[in-house]
């Protein structure tokens, strides 16, 4: 039988996933994200706050991105 995940299993999975969609390039949306992992876009809000602790992130009244990281890392 398969146990349900944490809490925290859940916010490292969400976490990885929009680490790696960050990475690859994309502009995310809250209201998109939150819909994708079935949460409230506050959650995502709390999730990209976690982020921009430790990363450049640039974002507007809708969306975020990686910012000057990935502009030096392809200066590299």
């Amino acid at each position: 039988m398969k146990r349900k995940a944490s809490t925290h299993e859940r916010l490292v999975e969400r976490l990885a996933n929009i680490l790696t969609k960050l990475n690859t390039g994309y502009q995310l949306g809250v209201a998109e994200l939150a819909h994708e992992f079935q949460v409230s876009t506050r959650t995502i809000e709390r999730d990209f706050d976690r982020l921009n602790t430790y990363l450049p992130l640039f974002q507007d009244e809708y969306t975020k991105k990686l910012e000057e990281l990935n502009a030096e890392l392809q200066k590299l």
